[in-house]
């Protein structure tokens, strides 16, 4: 009996040191609702957190308050001056020269041990955010954190040859294999695209190119040559505004046909071998 009583206390002391909860302990996550970015990161924190049995309330920047009771994540700007100034009566150091894409990460006591993710601008607190996320899937709320990261390139991409249909099945000039083919449907599919694109951001990549001979014939209202859908491209082209990073498309010389990037309105690009531009419906 009395080595079963060891064991049970010895298991209780083990979660209490790990930072694991007991108990159904509550943790406040606080962003920006306007911020996809910050949707984005938060949600990814609230992941990590209910894997490790919290109870988790999501909140707007707004209601975040000195008299909130229980341990706290928050996502902001630093340059959100109500926000830094509770963290600095909290104990916390404001951050300084924070620019593009950077973040800094901060740790508070009193009243309650919180985690603040604080950006140079919304990139940044989306990656402060899945940076305290990532710190969580391994660590505790033991862990104390103040660091300031920025990157070293700013953009950072992945480049994928694309398989389109059978009138531009690949960039790369090989159309006798069988990966191409298998390929053709996940890329009409829209939640290759968001999983693909929510795992890039996960890694800090904010940037990719799509080669393909030449994507006239997928991207153009062509009905009665039974071409796809111009709506998916619509969708697809949409997407990289919620995690900020630029989309390209080249065609099979190199020439870039498209960008889109968050807040930039995408240009029109030109057809190859012709002077008359592609039609605005490409990606409106």
């Amino acid at each position: 009996m009395f080595g079963a009583l060891r064991v049970f206390f010895a298991v209780m002391i083990a979660g209490i040191s790990s930072g694991f909860p007991s108990a159904a302990e509550t943790v406040g996550i606080f962003y920006d609702a306007g911020s996809a970015q910050a949707v984005f990161a938060a949600n990814e924190v609230r992941t990590r957190l209910a894997g490790k049995s919290f109870t988790i309330e999501m909140s707007e920047l707004a209601k975040l308050t000195s008299a909130y009771p229980n341990k706290k994540i928050i996502i902001t700007l630093a340059a959100n001056a109500p926000v830094i100034a509770q963290m600095v009566s909290e104990g916390g150091t404001a951050a300084t020269s924070l620019g593009e894409q950077a973040y800094a990460l901060r740790t508070t006591a009193s009243p309650q041990k919180s985690y603040w993710a604080l950006g140079g601008d919304a990139n940044g607190a989306m990656y402060g955010g899945l940076q305290i996320a990532e710190n969580l899937k391994s660590g505790s709320f033991l862990d104390s954190y103040a660091s300031q990261e920025s990157p070293y390139i700013l953009r950072r991409g992945i480049r994928l040859n694309l398989p389109m249909d059978q009138r531009s099945p690949t960039y790369s000039g090989n159309n006798n294999g069988t990966s191409h083919q298998n390929a053709i449907p996940n890329v009409w599919d829209l939640t290759f695209w968001t999983s693909w694109f929510d795992e890039m951001a996960k890694n800090r990549y904010n940037a990719v190119s799509l080669w393909t001979d030449h994507p006239f014939t997928a991207m153009v209202k062509m009905p009665a040559a039974g071409i796809r859908s111009l709506e998916r491209n619509r969708n697809i082209f949409s997407l990289p505004g919620r995690r900020s990073y630029r989309i390209r498309i080249y065609n099979d010389s190199g020439k870039k046909l498209a960008e889109r990037a968050a807040s930039v309105p995408p240009p029109v690009p030109q057809r190859r071998h012709s002077k008359r531009p592609w039609p605005r419906e490409f990606i409106s």
